[in-house]
């Protein structure tokens, strides 16, 4: 990024505009399918903020979420009824297990245990 400041457009590669023509295309694209496209198609596309999200942060951070979305769709196709009346329970329980880990490793981290990685 700093060279692109300092250097211009010129410090880009050679395909570079090409990438982010396609990927601005798709990047409109996504939103009038969602919109205007057949119901069987719109169920497959994903959302273009998870798109983006997943671009820019660590595999550690979009792995289990992607495994997360998997078994939420798997749970959501094999028991439609309990999924429906106990998602929101099962989901803020994860949110609130998050940040309680969190706060834990931070008291790990701040006592200064090793990692074991």
């Amino acid at each position: 990024m700093a060279q692109l400041m300092q250097k211009g457009l010129g410090a880009l590669p050679s395909t570079a505009r090409d990438f982010a023509a396609g990927f601005g295309a798709c990047g409109i694209a996504l939103p009038l399918l969602e919109e205007f496209g057949p119901p069987a198609l719109v169920a497959w596309l994903p959302s273009g903020i998870s798109v983006g999200i997943g671009m820019y942060v660590t595999a550690d951070w979009t792995i289990p979420r992607l495994a997360g979305a998997v078994g939420e769709m798997a749970w959501r196709r094999l028991n439609p009824a309990a999924h429906k009346e106990h998602m929101l329970m099962v989901a803020s329980g994860f949110v609130l297990g998050e940040g309680v880990m969190s706060i834990c490793a931070l008291g790990l981290t701040a006592a200064h245990v090793p990692k074991l990685s």
